[in-house]
């Protein structure tokens, strides 16, 4: 048995969140800004939230922001409690080349 889980078809000519797989683990949040879960391979802390927003008038340009996920956070006794740092900036600007 078989299952596909998700196909890669590159499209040179559309790269609309809906056409490209780039986005498939991603929420549209609005057609300028997406949000998807991070993970931090430098505290190996996963529980992270990144948005990727358009600046203002801008195609080449994101206002990118971390941000940990709401809600309550507990842990098991012996293990280390959650680290709500980050080891990058928690908000950049992203620029295509």
């Amino acid at each position: 048995m078989t299952n596909i889980v998700n196909k890669i078809s590159p499209s040179l000519l559309d790269e609309s969140p809906d056409a490209s797989v780039m986005y498939a683990p991603c929420a549209k949040d609005s057609p300028n800004k997406v949000t998807m879960t991070f993970f931090d391979v430098i505290l190996v802390k996963g529980f992270g939230l990144i948005t990727f927003e358009f600046l203002p008038g801008s195609t080449t340009q994101m206002q990118a922001s971390l941000e940990n996920m709401k809600g309550a956070y507990g842990h098991l006794v012996g293990e280390p409690a959650h680290n709500f740092n980050f080891s990058i900036p928690i908000s950049f600007v992203v620029t295509k080349l």
